[in-house]
């Protein structure tokens, strides 16, 4: 097999598979992926899209082609760019729909990243409450920073790694709870945590309210609603006691942060 390395414009092509290693930090090729790719090329055939690989034969771009074609015993075209690895990897696909924010998640936590290993385990441990919600648990914020997490600038700290495990397990005892009823699950689980924090809510007493009061709730558009409806249910038939503004507590709350 003669290699053109020095060019990266050069298209190489070989049928040995074996040469071809997974790149430490990749994303996982998935069945559904490689299966889609099969399906388009016994379609329409095969419309040469040469793989990326470095001068270690990892590769960079291309994996879920790579494995389509093997699957399907054609011969492979590949470009050879030393010196490049995962950093480029993922740069390569910050502007594309090929890599989700899990991806590289993921990819990060692979590579040693110690915030993102720590992100890793909470989102593999609390699948049913969500991305968003899990995110929120860490840094008390709405929405994930897409951005942030693709760059490598996600921020979870050993501290927030454990108030976020306090606060998702209590999120988790709701996972019943929020499959009754009607709205995006990410408001809810949000609310619970913000409850789950709040000095003036009893975290049992709000338990048991959301069991029996579940079918009285409505459906939330939104974070504030979602905290209004559980305000409701709570202090419906409560004692008297000090009033509660959970949606004015949490916006207050939400400034304080995004000031900072």
């Amino acid at each position: 097999m003669n290699e053109i390395i020095s060019n990266s414009n050069i298209i190489n092509t070989t049928g040995d598979y074996g040469i071809f290693k997974r790149l430490k930090g990749n994303r996982s090729v998935t069945n559904t992926r490689v299966t889609k790719i099969m399906n388009s090329i016994n379609k329409v055939g095969y419309i040469k899209s040469p793989i990326v690989v470095n001068e270690k034969r990892e590769v960079v771009d291309g994996q879920g082609r790579l494995q389509a074609l093997k699957n399907l015993n054609l011969p492979i075209d590949y470009i050879i760019v030393p010196g490049i690895g995962i950093e480029e990897c993922r740069a390569m696909n910050i502007d594309q729909s090929n890599w989700q924010v899990k991806d590289y998640i993921d990819s990060y936590a692979e590579d040693g990243f110690q915030d993102y290993i720590y992100f890793k385990n909470l989102v593999d441990r609390y699948k049913k409450i969500g991305l968003i919600a899990i995110n929120n648990a860490i840094t008390g914020l709405s929405g994930v920073d897409n951005n942030a997490v693709k760059r490598g600038d996600f921020i979870c700290t050993k501290q927030q790694y454990d108030n976020a495990i306090k606060m998702l397990e209590y999120e988790k005892l709701f996972i019943p709870i929020v499959k009754k009823i009607d709205g995006r699950k990410d408001y809810w689980y949000i609310a619970f945590g913000f409850c789950f924090n709040h000095p003036d809510i009893d975290n049992d007493i709000l338990l048991k309210k959301m069991e029996a009061g579940c079918n009285q709730a409505g459906s939330p558009a939104n974070i504030i609603q979602a905290l209004d409806e559980v305000q409701k249910i709570y202090c419906f038939h409560r004692k008297r006691g000090k009033r509660l503004y959970l949606s004015n507590d949490y916006q207050r709350m939400l400034d304080n942060k995004l000031s900072k």
